[in-house]
Formats: C-alpha cells, structure tokens, sequence
C-alpha cells in the first residue's frame, strides 16, 4: 500500500512537472509574440509607390464592372488592356489571384456626389470601401471608382483625345484601384503611375511598365506577410 501511496505521489508529481513546463511554454510564446514585430513592408522603390500596404489577397478574383451599357462598350477595350497583362503576371499566378471583367453592370452613387465631382472632359478616381447590403454583389466589397467623362468622346462616339493616351489614363487610374500612387519619375523608366501628363506618351500603349509591376509585385509580397 506504501508503495501504491508513493507511486501516486510520483506520478502526481510528474503530471504537475509536464504543466508547469507546458505552462512555461506557452508563456515564452506569449511574450515573444508581444514583442515580435512585425515585418517591414516596403511601401515604395525605384520607379514606384504604393498608397497602401494590405496588398493584394491570395486566392481572390477582382472584378471590374461599368455604369451602365455605354460605358462599358466604349471603356471595355481599354480596361482589357491592363487587366490581361496582370492576369498574364506570373506573380498573380503563382498567388492564384485573378481579374475579371463582370458580366453585369452595377453603379455606387456617393451621398451628395452623384457624378463623383467630376468636370467635362476629365477624369476622377474615386477610392474607398463599401459594402454591398443585397443583391448580386452583397458579397461583394467596392475598392473604388475610375470615372472617365464622356467629354474623352465626341457625340458621334470619335475620340477627342488620342486612343494612346486614354489607353494610359485607363491603366494608370486601374493602378490607383489595385494600390498604387503617384511615383517619381525616375531617370530613364517614366513608369506609367508617375503624374499623369508623363504618362501619355506614345510607346506606353496602356501598360504598365517594369517600375510599375515591381510595385505591383510589393503588393503581392505584402499581401503574403500578413498586413491584411
């Protein structure tokens, strides 16, 4: 029975071992993750700048959709553009993300702004979030508006500008949706997201150039250390 008595103890007196160093563990985890830092997302480089740094999210199809019918007949074409040169990204492959061009038309009106400010013959970018409450994009979030005006046409449906530099504007203000800014325009790159007035220059065609797909690939990279 002694022997019984001791073994208990024993027993007793490893179980209570195993929880202290279990508990210690668990404490060390803890205070090395109140001091963990996080790491540094780089926000801009050589040729690019990003507006913000939550990234792109894995496994996650973008959407693009118009205002109504003639929008989306005069503007599809060069959104297409943008679109199919990020899709063909290895990057945006390997994180399996995609971007499409919705079959459906869907219009947010801004309380008070319905035309977004825009003036004739301008363009605006509108960025924010917002949360449809029902309907076919009820799970769906907005990450932002491009509004173009009419003004870039003649009622006839003939460019008033030229077919180069809407291509450029189209893919520029598409690089302000995904989360690029303004860069500088470094010596010999001109990317396509340094202040417009650079950007509409002829060889660009509406793509973006090596400096703005690094910036890109940032966002991919952020998206992936966690800054969600």
């Amino acid at each position: 029975m002694k022997r019984h008595k001791n073994l208990i103890r024993f027993l007793g007196a490893m179980l209570l071992l195993l929880l202290l160093f279990n508990n210690a563990r668990l404490m060390a985890r803890a205070r090395e993750a109140a001091t963990h830092k996080p790491p540094v997302q780089p926000t801009k480089g050589h040729g690019w700048k990003l507006s913000n740094n939550t990234g792109l999210k894995r496994n996650q199809t973008y959407v693009v959709t118009f205002r109504d019918e003639e929008s989306r007949k005069k503007l599809k074409p060069y959104v297409k553009i943008g679109l199919d040169q990020l899709n063909a990204m290895p990057e945006m492959k390997s994180a399996h993300i995609r971007f499409n061009i919705a079959n459906k038309n869907h219009y947010v009106p801004l309380p008070g702004k319905d035309n977004y400010q825009a003036r004739p013959g301008t363009y605006t970018f509108v960025y924010g979030l917002k949360s449809w409450p029902k309907g076919d994009w009820s799970s769906s979030t907005m990450g932002g508006v491009v509004w173009i005006n009419e003004g870039y046409w003649y009622k006839t449906g003939k460019l008033h500008a030229h077919d180069y530099a809407v291509k450029n504007i189209v893919t520029h203000e598409l690089g302000h949706l995904l989360g690029l800014d303004h860069c500088d325009k470094e010596a010999g790159l001109n990317p396509l997201m340094c202040e417009l007035g650079d950007p509409r220059t002829f060889e660009r065609q509406g793509l973006f150039r090596e400096p703005d797909l690094n910036g890109i690939r940032y966002l991919i990279i952020n998206a992936r250390m966690g800054v969600q």
